[in-house]
């Protein structure tokens, strides 16, 4: 869709969800990065009963017909209903959530745009000299903070189901091996000799479940040099054990090649660590956060796997899909022998 149409079906839209007819929407505009929903940007102008002008600064997320993720609208949507403006956890506000196809052919929800940039190699640029370590120790505040949330003061007990208190683990390696199974690309012996290592020395159990981003890391925060504005991308969001989402933060797969030993180009994991005890109140066990290392070879070839397999069965025709299913896959095998001490 070009933007002018998206801005003709977007003005329609508006004006009979809000009652304003003379709504206008302009600027409209595609997001590229984000690979599990089409993101549009767009800005909605309109003179109010008092003859203001009035402006909504709006993000419209479709469903797309081909996703790298499988997730549920819904349960994203419910996500910042119930965590926008609480302490500590920056969010967009969500507007309105829509199941039908009738707008662009495609269900979405609308939600505030927030001034910042996503895009990871901005915090190595000359803008972040300074502040770069003071930005990435706010992540894993809000991380933290996100650990720390009691699920029902909030009312996500009736949206998100707990895991059993010595079953997140499984709960989420059987999610991703299915994952592997409906996007099979062929033998994959690494990632198979990992998911066999995990089943034999399970984590430690947790208790109770807590809020998991899901895909927390450096690419999903919206920030500049005051500091992060927001956290994004909450469809892979579940109950269960938060060192995964420690884990997957400090990913290999989301570090600068410049600084490989740093996450966010700023801090050593210890330091990441520290910061997420400071704030969550929780104590980090080494030994979970390498069982949840280990799995996120398995969640991230699950990813990349999908991506190849959309691209090689047509869903979709972008190349996105193809180059970064293809080329990811060997370099996360490669990380899983290094973490299994295999290669060093």
């Amino acid at each position: 869709m070009d933007p002018s149409t998206f801005a003709i079906c977007a003005a329609a839209y508006l004006q009979k969800a809000w009652g304003e007819p003379g709504l206008e929407a302009t600027d409209a505009r595609r997001i590229i990065g984000g690979a599990s929903r089409h993101t549009w940007s767009v800005d909605a102008k309109w003179n109010g009963a008092d003859g203001k002008p009035q402006l909504r600064r709006l993000i419209f997320r479709l469903d797309p017909p081909a996703s790298l993720l499988e997730s549920n609208r819904g349960t994203e949507y419910a996500m910042y209903r119930a965590l926008y403006g609480l302490p500590g956890i920056p969010l967009p506000e969500p507007l309105l959530l829509e199941d039908d196809n009738a707008a662009f052919g495609m269900p979405f929800f609308v939600m505030e745009r927030l001034d910042g940039v996503a895009w990871p190699q901005e915090l190595l640029t000359p803008a972040f000299a300074g502040r770069r370590e003071s930005v990435v120790r706010q992540m894993y505040q809000i991380l933290g903070s996100i650990a720390a949330v009691d699920i029902e003061t909030v009312g996500l007990d009736g949206v998100l189901r707990a895991p059993a208190h010595d079953d997140a683990w499984s709960v989420e390696l059987e999610r991703w091996e299915r994952t592997l199974r409906d996007h099979n690309l062929g033998p994959m012996p690494v990632t198979q000799a990992v998911i066999r290592e995990l089943r034999r020395h399970p984590p430690p159990p947790v208790t109770p479940s807590r809020i998991v981003h899901g895909d927390f890391r450096v690419g999903n925060v919206l920030f500049s040099p005051a500091g992060v504005t927001g956290v994004l991308d909450w469809e892979l969001t579940h109950l269960g054990d938060p060192h995964e989402d420690i884990a997957w933060s400090m990913a290999r797969n989301w570090r600068s090649g410049a600084t490989p030993e740093l996450v966010g180009g700023a801090l050593h994991p210890a330091e990441v660590i520290d910061v997420w005890e400071s704030t969550s109140g929780m104590h980090a066990e080494p030994e979970s956060l390498r069982w949840w290392q280990l799995f996120s070879h398995v969640k991230a070839n699950a990813i990349w796997a999908t991506a190849a397999h959309e691209f090689s069965t047509g869903r979709t025709s972008e190349l996105m899909f193809g180059t970064m299913g293809w080329l990811n896959i060997g370099s996360q095998e490669k990380w899983a022998l290094e973490d299994l001490g295999v290669l060093t």
